[in-house]
């Protein structure tokens, strides 16, 4: 926790947030709504065993404090969420790096799916519904193709953060490997983006 206006502290340690139930989890991150109501989303598993990373959400009393049980709110499951994965015995299939985006009162959830050490690292796309719940799953729609992903240069560009820069423009700000094949072998980069008519970056 950062007491004060100083991005570079000091920090005290508040503790580990006591989500039920207790999975592994990672790439947390807060989703506040339009109307000021909390929440919390991140990657887990379902069970112990590291066989998918799907995305979760719970209400948040304050920054520190869930105030209810987990809900899945996005799975694995297109075929470009997938590669690099599965397979008996083989690596986990994953959505993972959830980033909130919000603006004009639109709430989206920009993630990351299928692995990360492979070219086809990728970014995917749920946007709330008008209105919805984000403890409905039903209220979430996924895109249903990757909103970023690999081209004929840029290989496996995933897990991103958005920021809004000096010139006013939106940027996102994302890794990707470094050659194709490379695996975790990355660079950062940036670029500006924009947003659609409908709200959609």
């Amino acid at each position: 926790f950062r007491a004060g206006d100083d991005p570079l502290g000091p920090f005290s340690w508040v503790g580990k947030l006591d989500l039920s139930p207790d999975r592994w989890a990672i790439d947390g991150t807060p989703l506040t709504l339009p109307d000021g109501r909390s929440h919390f989303v991140w990657s887990g598993w379902e069970g112990t065993d590291n066989v998918a990373q799907h995305l979760y959400v719970c209400p948040m009393a304050d920054p520190f404090t869930p105030s209810g049980p987990r809900v899945r709110i996005a799975s694995p499951t297109f075929a470009w969420e997938v590669r690099g994965s599965g397979g008996p015995g083989g690596l986990p299939t994953i959505n993972e790096g959830p980033q909130v985006l919000a603006r004009g009162g639109r709430v989206h959830v920009v993630y990351s799916a299928s692995g990360s050490w492979c070219d086809d690292y990728c970014l995917g796309r749920l946007t709330l519904a008008s209105g919805g719940d984000p403890l409905d799953p039903s209220a979430w729609v996924k895109h249903p193709e990757p909103v970023f992903a690999r081209t004929e240069r840029i290989f496996g560009p995933g897990h991103a953060s958005f920021v809004l820069g000096d010139d006013g423009r939106d940027w996102i700000v994302y890794h990707c490997a470094r050659r194709s094949g490379s695996g975790w072998d990355r660079q950062v980069r940036a670029q500006p983006f924009e947003w659609d008519a409908d709200g959609a970056p």
